[in-house]
């Protein structure tokens, strides 16, 4: 393990990308700045372990190889500390990573490592999931009930699918079990900072921006959303998949989204309570939670962030 001041690049051997001859370059990339130990993770219980190790030992920086799950799950273990993430790309889309300004390929990232480690960290706030009466857990960019939600739910199912086809998968999951979702009738109700619930059929949220990347470019559904302790959060108030797929076209192109029948969105210092009339699938940060009644959203914990100057 390394000494306080250092780091621990932990690694998920079996994200989507890894490459462990470019993992290693990102070890080396590291050693120039502080000493590095590398951990192979067996399971996402031991990756746990070694980060909680990592922060407990206070290390300066804990880097983790893998996706946005993986990144997540790292991320709410060193929230409100003095140990910074680096993200580190190898998963299927690197949402975070990219959105904190990381390539997407794994070997493109030495040669951003020395700006990255010697520029300030950047201090986020992120969200926090809870379903029904169970703890909150923090997510880095979004979160959602319904068709985004069922669109995970059915690739967690496949893995071998998400493997495979990468993002592509994720494309025929949304036109399937995803429009499935949204097709059948609103049976949410979303109640935001106490006033009167709205009817949907899906919501989604975000702490951060872009809401997930499509191929190299972003899909900024929630524009407004910037790590400040805000969530931006849409409704789609009734089953409309071409005003839904208007508004995903609208995002890929100058990002945002107008309000109208079939939209309803806006901010919340708060909370976001969404109760359901049967047990409904969530997801953050593209990993599938399970099903609940109620799921509530809140402003979450602050996060240091190992990343490339901005601008």
């Amino acid at each position: 393990m390394s000494a306080a001041g250092g780091m621990v690049l932990v690694a998920n051997p079996h994200a989507t990308r890894h490459d462990r001859a470019a993992l290693d370059e990102v070890a080396r990339a590291c050693e120039r700045h502080m000493d590095v130990a590398v951990v192979m993770t067996r399971s996402v219980e031991h990756m746990l372990e070694v980060v909680a190790a990592a922060r407990d030992a206070a290390a300066a920086v804990v880097a983790v190889a893998g996706g946005d799950g993986s990144a997540a799950a790292a991320a709410a273990v060193v929230a409100q500390s003095s140990t910074a993430l680096m993200p580190v790309p190898t998963g299927s889309t690197n949402v975070f990573a990219r959105a904190m300004g990381w390539p997407m390929r794994t070997r493109d990232v030495p040669e951003h490592v020395t700006a990255a480690l010697d520029g300030p960290r950047r201090r986020l706030r992120l969200g926090t999931i809870a379903l029904g009466d169970g703890p909150a857990r923090p997510f880095l960019v979004n979160a959602g009930v319904g068709i985004d939600a069922a669109t995970v739910d059915w690739i967690e199912a496949h893995p071998e699918v998400k493997h495979t086809f990468k993002q592509v998968a994720f494309a025929v999951a949304a036109a399937g079990p995803g429009l499935a979702a949204l097709m059948g009738g609103p049976h949410l109700l979303v109640e935001v900072d106490g006033t009167p619930g709205v009817k949907a059929s899906t919501v989604i949220a975000a702490c951060g921006r872009p809401y997930v990347y499509v191929g190299q470019r972003a899909l900024d559904l929630l524009p407004r959303a910037d790590w400040d302790g805000v969530l931006e959060w849409l409704a789609i108030t009734r089953p409309a998949p071409l005003s839904a797929g208007r508004h995903v076209l609208r995002a890929l192109g100058r990002g945002g989204h107008q309000a109208g029948r079939a939209l309803l969105g806006g901010l919340a210092d708060d909370e976001i309570v969404v109760r359901a009339t049967r047990p409904v699938a969530a997801q953050a940060d593209g990993e599938a939670l399970g099903k609940a009644e109620v799921v509530t959203l809140r402003p979450g914990p602050e996060l240091l962030v190992v990343a490339p100057p901005q601008g």
